[in-house]
């Protein structure tokens, strides 16, 4: 829901897209991910998609599952069952799926909703969060801010801005370290690693 307009339309597009490409035939590598290069951006989608090779420009990949084992300069726009990013993306990710796995460096905002969301600790965010999902887990650190909505939300890692969250539930772990403030608004108390650190106000 934070997503801007344009971007939330095409992931919707995407991940129309993906699941006609997954439910029809083909058993071939070839059949199931056709690709299609436009300057240095990259077009991906099928059944399964695996990007193995560098990416100059953005990426825009689609499909029953999408692994992303490979860099991407640009923008990374993604949509699937499950999504897996394992290689830097110099700007932006935009996400959308059923499970999502972040366990690479993003050089700038991560923009992100599915079921299941969940940044590594061997991840790392440059600018802002904005997540959206059923179970979110946080563990990467994150530069910039966080905007979360969810129903269960885990936040374990260094924040270096203001953290805002609505869900029915939010754990702050014993790795957390908020540098700015903490604004949550949910229907259980906050759950609070004693070793979990807040700089700001508490709303």
């Amino acid at each position: 829901m934070f997503l801007r307009p344009f971007v939330a339309v095409s992931l919707l597009c995407l991940a129309a897209l993906a699941a006609a490409q997954g439910s029809g035939g083909g058993d071939s590598p070839a059949a199931q991910t056709p690709t299609r290069d436009l300057g240095g951006d990259r077009f991906v989608f099928g059944g399964s998609v695996r990007i193995e090779l560098p990416v100059a420009g953005d990426l825009i990949a689609a499909g029953g599952q999408v692994e992303v084992e490979a860099p991407v300069g640009g923008d990374a726009v993604l949509a699937g069952g499950n999504v897996r990013v394992a290689a830097s993306v110099g700007q932006d990710v935009y996400a959308a799926g059923g499970r999502l796995a972040l366990d690479a460096e993003v050089g700038r905002n991560l923009r992100v909703a599915g079921g299941q969301v969940d940044t590594g600790p061997k991840a790392s965010i440059a600018g802002n969060v904005t997540v959206a999902g059923g179970q979110v887990r946080l563990r990467a650190p994150v530069k910039g801010s966080i905007r979360a909505a969810g129903g269960r939300v885990v936040i374990d890692a260094e924040v270096g801005g203001d953290v805002s969250v609505t869900a029915g539930q939010l754990e702050l772990g014993p790795h957390a370290r908020i540098a700015g403030g903490l604004r949550y608004r949910g229907r259980d108390d906050i759950r609070r690693d004693p070793a979990a650190r807040v700089a700001g106000a508490v709303e």
